[in-house]
């Protein structure tokens, strides 16, 4: 069941009908529900509007019109800051073993040679990288900028002698977090290795992304611009389906097949062991 508003609609101007269409295809790329910020940054990206505090809360307000006006789903966008909690039950037997022969598993890197974990800058694109995490069997981490002490010392045990893939802004901080990691990680004696898969300026001249000018407010400022210029550019602007891709590939790159193959037959096996009719 889908929501349905009956409430009043606002009639809308030609361009904010045409901003609202833009932002319903960027939303179509998406496999999952996106958030308001994953649009504002696509529309930035295209340089549709502009990547300031304005333009993002004027995109906020016409994402509810359109939606109320049914140019935008509503079930196409999510809250991630608060969520409903809800009784997960079964309508039949039949449909209780379905889903628990796929809810069964075991660990299917044991025959690996290394094992791999991701780590994202933004929580806010964790509805397209986390997928293929859950896919892959690989830890994932939503830092939300700088780790705090506490999640760098869980991640230690949780992801000893991992490959870490990151990703994170091509700014002053998010090129710096990688190298925060690693060094934070190295002083638990974690046996990590750290690599920053995305941005990368190969990345952003691949897809042509527009800069955005280099906040001076950043204490890594400076130094960032002796390197990259006065530039700066957004994870979020990557497309979609190519930042899963991404993630995907990098992950596979640590994947032995035909020992991850044979690991899935013997799993499979299981499953049809319990779960035989």
């Amino acid at each position: 069941m889908h929501a349905t508003w009956v409430g009043k609609t606002t009639k809308l101007k030609p361009e904010s009908i045409a901003l609202a269409i833009e932002a319903r295809d960027i939303i179509a790329g998406y496999d999952n529900r996106v958030t308001l910020r994953q649009v504002f940054y696509q529309l930035v990206s295209r340089n549709i509007i502009e990547n300031t505090e304005r333009a993002y809360k004027r995109l906020g307000k016409l994402l509810v019109k359109a939606r109320e006006s049914g140019i935008v789903e509503w079930s196409a966008m999510e809250d991630r800051g608060r969520s409903i909690d809800t009784a997960g039950t079964y309508d039949s037997i039949d449909q209780f073993k379905r889903v628990m022969r796929y809810a069964f598993d075991q660990d299917r890197w044991v025959n690996q040679q290394r094992r791999v974990a991701v780590i994202v800058e933004k929580a806010a694109l964790a509805g397209v990288i986390e997928p293929v995490c859950r896919q892959y069997q690989t830890p994932f981490i939503a830092a939300r900028g700088y780790a705090s002490a506490t999640l760098v010392a869980e991640a230690s045990v949780a992801l000893r002698n991992h490959a870490v893939l990151y990703l994170g802004d091509h700014d002053p901080s998010g090129v710096d977090m990688a190298r925060d990691w690693q060094d934070r990680l190295r002083n638990f004696d974690a046996g990590c290795s750290v690599e920053r898969i995305a941005l990368t300026r190969d990345q952003i001249e691949m897809f042509s992304l527009p800069p955005q000018p280099v906040k001076a407010a950043d204490a890594r400022s400076t130094a960032y611009e002796s390197v990259h210029g006065s530039g700066v550019w957004e994870l979020d602007a990557l497309p979609p389906d190519e930042l899963g891709r991404l993630v995907q590939s990098a992950i596979e790159s640590f994947i032995d097949p035909e020992a991850w193959n044979e690991r899935a037959e013997e799993i499979d096996s299981l499953r049809d062991l319990i779960f035989k009719d």
